[in-house]
């Protein structure tokens, strides 16, 4: 847990592309057209009618709030996945399960529900989490502008008790923003932004931006800026913009006088990279590293 969090893009053939972030609590966008032929799955038809996509659940068995994120896929293809085509073998499914059920029966022994029952999903009028866990769900996630992220974060806060999703969510909200407007950082692993020659950048820290939400959000406000080629973030630690050998951090930080950075260039301290293009990172679990592209 309290892994780095990273946001990634795919883009896949016939125009579907997956927007992704998170580690302990993964949030994902799915955007594609119409597939020559038909299509059907949990993604839908794509018939223009939305209302034969999901079965909604029954009136009084999820909490009002919850019931956008909370339905059943209804359609054709829903089956498996081919063994040839599934990049979650039932042994990694197995485990990933485990982990879940251990965290969500930890926190349904932390809190019971106001009437004296257990929260859980097993019963046909058993809400997933206490009322109090609702609350707090609800004002975990308002920050997140998206309908469907916000609704999907409420139900992960509330069936985990963990604010972990929200940061996932927002990070997700934040990146498909940016695909909407062409400006789109790309996640290039866990460990500190690097040069193809394995050469650190000059970096610009931040005083408070520490999530990887609002990193990628300062990213994309920076992507304009002559001289800012990405962002890399510490666990524990705040956001640093990555910058050419050549910028001056104060041409850089007019850009934005009501973000606080840091007096001076803290990192590399010896030598940095004179190249223009972040090819890769310097293997560290505690960092995480995204490039303007």
């Amino acid at each position: 847990q309290n892994a780095p969090l990273g946001g990634y893009y795919f883009k896949l053939p016939n125009n579907v592309e997956i927007t992704a972030s998170g580690v302990d609590f993964m949030t994902a966008v799915i955007r594609m057209s119409t597939q020559t032929g038909g299509q059907g799955g949990y993604c839908g038809n794509f018939n223009g009618d939305a209302a034969d996509e999901f079965e909604p659940p029954p009136e009084g068995s999820i909490y009002e709030v919850l019931r956008p994120a909370w339905n059943t896929a209804v359609g054709e293809d829903l089956g498996e996945v081919p063994a040839r085509l599934n990049m979650f073998p039932a042994s990694l499914m197995t485990s990933l399960m485990q982990i879940v059920e251990v965290e969500g029966a930890s926190n349904a022994a932390a809190s019971k529900s106001e009437d004296g029952g257990r929260p859980g999903i097993n019963g046909p009028n058993m809400q997933p989490c206490s009322q109090a866990q609702l609350a707090a769900a609800v004002k975990a996630c308002t920050g997140i502008a998206d309908d469907d992220l916000r609704s999907a974060c409420e139900v992960d806060v509330c069936l985990t008790g963990s604010s972990n999703a929200v940061d996932s969510a927002g990070a997700t909200g934040v990146m498909e923003n940016q695909l909407a407007d062409g400006r789109v950082p790309l996640f290039i692993g866990h460990g500190s932004c690097h040069d193809a020659k394995s050469v650190a950048f000059k970096t610009l820290a931040t005083k408070d931006v520490r999530s990887s939400a609002k990193c990628l959000k300062l990213l994309r406000d920076f992507s304009g800026v002559p001289g800012v080629l990405g962002a890399q973030l510490q666990t524990e630690g705040s956001c640093e913009l990555v910058l050419k050998f050549d910028v001056a951090p104060r041409k850089v930080k007019a850009h934005a006088p009501n973000v606080a950075f840091k007096q001076d260039v803290e990192r590399p301290r010896g030598d940095t990279s004179k190249r223009e293009f972040i090819a890769g990172v310097q293997k560290d679990l505690s960092y995480s590293c995204w490039r303007l592209d």
